[in-house]
């Protein structure tokens, strides 16, 4: 402060030395000259470089912000998508793919056996396709006693594979002895979608 004081008292003495007709244009060079080089070689370059620092820090800001919306939203997805994955895997454990039928097929007429039952009839039909599945139905006959019956068709409701009993005729042999005449149906995952045909009545 001390030294800027004794500048301004320098230039007032050196102004009264001057004729009046000097002062002026000596004020101007030695005084708004340098005031307007520091104001626009200075001043003015600082404020445009702190403008645009300000908006290059509101830029990244709103940036940051948009990834991390985007970050968000793909944990959100790739969530969704294992908890599909894994609802898939246990639809696939329930319904047998096609390499899988035969070896179902065969383990109900094991079960029928293992009950000491009569096998009469087991046909596996036509498939039905639906979406993402086939329905596989399989016509029945067996005979049987009352209990060995319905603990063959508990084992079945029982197996690991969707297995249902869909249809079922029951008639008496004889006193002790059942006969079953009834439609299963079992199914085959293919995960094909059905296309269907819109705009047809």
């Amino acid at each position: 402060m001390k030294k800027f004081l004794n500048f301004l008292n320098r230039i007032n003495e050196e102004l009264n030395e001057k004729p009046k007709s000097s002062k002026f244009l000596y004020l101007i060079i030695s005084v708004l000259l340098p005031l307007a080089l520091f104001y626009n070689f200075y001043y003015t370059p600082k404020q445009e470089k702190k403008k645009r620092l300000i908006q290059d820090i509101q830029a990244l800001n709103a940036e940051i912000i948009k990834y991390e919306k985007i970050a968000q939203r793909e944990r959100e997805i790739e969530f969704v998508i294992n908890e599909r994955k894994k609802f898939l895997a246990e639809c696939q454990k329930i319904l047998p793919n096609e390499k899988e039928i035969p070896e179902l097929l065969n383990n109900i007429a094991k079960l029928a056996n293992k009950r000491n039952l009569k096998v009469l009839q087991f046909i596996p039909k036509s498939e039905v396709q639906k979406n993402y599945y086939n329905e596989i139905p399989i016509e029945l006959n067996i005979v049987g006693s009352f209990k060995n019956i319905f603990d063959f068709l508990n084992d079945v409701e029982n197996m690991d594979r969707l297995v249902n009993l869909v249809q079922v005729d029951i008639s008496s042999q004889d006193r002790n002895t059942l006969m079953i005449k009834g439609t299963l149906h079992t199914f085959k995952y293919t995960g094909i979608e059905l296309k269907t045909n819109q705009g047809k009545k």
